[in-house]
């Protein structure tokens, strides 16, 4: 909302598990690494913004009956941001906080985020586990930065992400 800014393209990385309920129905908890930010040019000069993440979204998965090893999936929730990490570049690197307080007349970044994630996605049975492919989007809903000038500066990340589920318990 404030700058000539991109999204910053990055991994993210974590755990996950799958608490069925029954046969459609499940709860995902989740804790992963989330590289997050922007950059782009202000004034002429790039810049990038770094902020790092613990993210752990509390999804609902409904999954869609089908026959066969092929489960689609949709899910949604809640999900809690910390911040871990916080970089500025512009030409050189400067201190996170004290860069975005003099491009917005003061403030700081936000040490806590939050927000809804909503996806969907597919599973495939793979040995005793099920591989998982799926896509998100987190829509953030807390400012990422506390400042005095009125700017909308909101967290929202889309995810692609790959990952092998383990049956434990079973």
């Amino acid at each position: 909302d404030a700058l000539d800014a991109s999204i910053r393209t990055s991994f993210a990385f974590g755990v996950v598990a799958d608490f069925r309920i029954n046969d459609m129905w499940s709860i995902l908890p989740e804790a992963y690494y989330s590289m997050q930010g922007a950059k782009g040019t202000d004034e002429g000069e790039e810049f990038t913004v770094a902020l790092d993440y613990v993210r752990v979204p509390i999804l609902v998965k409904f999954t869609i009956p089908t026959e066969g090893n092929i489960s689609p999936y949709l899910f949604a929730g809640p999900e809690l941001g910390f911040k871990v990490g916080c970089d500025a570049k512009n030409g050189e690197s400067v201190d996170c906080d004290t860069a975005l307080s003099e491009e917005f007349g003061g403030g700081t970044v936000q040490s806590f985020d939050y927000g809804l994630a909503f996806g969907g996605g597919v599973g495939f049975a793979l040995g005793s586990g099920m591989l998982t492919v799926d896509a998100r989007y987190a829509l953030g809903m807390a400012d990422a930065i506390d400042a005095p000038v009125d700017v909308d500066l909101k967290n929202s990340n889309i995810h692609v992400a790959v990952a092998y589920l383990f049956m434990l318990g079973q």
